[in-house]
């Protein structure tokens, strides 16, 4: 009995637009010889790279194209190899988690990629809203961020609190349980009355100046008492002068 032998390039697969050089990349770093099973064997490790971390590889390890910007871990589900690919050839070559087309594949892959980014976001933003009052614009972005890790996970933003050990997971790193009573009250107020995160500027009812910066709400209170202070003594001031120049004309 003859033993097949492994096929030496995508010609012989009936793979003619595959670069030869990912076609060996990939049967050689799966379980099956065959092309359309090793498509099949992949799925995403949800960790990515881009050229200013350390560990970005020189090329895509597929087309080994040198000229890509974000390289993204993929892993085997049989045998655990791993291997770093450009995002091009991630959805023009790999079928994710067994999808049955390369496009429903780059479906999930764009989907997944868009949920990563909402949960790195909202770390950064669970770090911020706990340390600070934010800006308008921090809050939009912020709010975005929620918007896209709801909607990633397939759920409503309808009822926002019904999430809300997903969020505060998202947010702070932990359970609900294990988090400071300060953090999760300044994530609750991020999901029930996102306005009261804002720092305010103060406008001044004379001249209608606005002064101060996103500052704390308490610099901005002593910014407002200092003001306050320096204009009545420049009232004092000039109601002294008048009053003297009053009395040098009735002399």
């Amino acid at each position: 009995m003859s033993v097949p032998q492994a096929k030496a390039g995508p010609q012989d697969d009936g793979m003619l637009n595959v670069p030869p050089k990912g076609y060996k990349t990939l049967i050689e770093a799966s379980v099956s010889d065959r092309w359309e099973e090793a498509q099949r064997e992949w799925t995403l490790t949800g960790e990515s790279v881009t050229e200013v971390d350390a560990d970005f590889p020189e090329a895509c390890e597929f087309c080994q194209e040198r000229n890509i910007k974000t390289a993204y871990r993929i892993r085997n589900i049989h045998n655990h190899n791993e291997r770093w690919l450009g995002s091009e050839c991630i959805k023009r070559y790999i079928k994710l988690d067994g999808a049955e087309t390369v496009e429903d594949s780059a479906r999930r892959f764009t989907q997944k990629m868009r949920l990563l980014n909402a949960e790195r976001n909202l770390r950064l933003f669970g770090e911020m809203i706990t340390e600070r009052d934010i800006t308008p614009s921090e809050l939009k972005d912020c709010e975005r961020a929620l918007r896209q890790f709801i909607y990633g996970q397939s759920l409503s933003y309808d009822n926002i609190l019904k999430y809300w050990d997903e969020i505060v997971v998202a947010m702070l790193g932990d359970i609900p349980g294990r988090c400071e009573p300060r953090k999760l009250a300044r994530v609750k107020q991020l999901v029930s009355n996102p306005q009261s995160l804002l720092n305010r500027k103060v406008r001044f009812h004379d001249d209608n100046e606005q002064i101060g910066h996103w500052g704390s709400v308490r610099q901005t209170k002593q910014h407002v008492v200092g003001r306050v202070a320096l204009n009545r003594q420049s009232e004092d001031r000039g109601a002294d002068v008048a009053l003297i120049a009053e009395e040098q004309r009735a002399d």
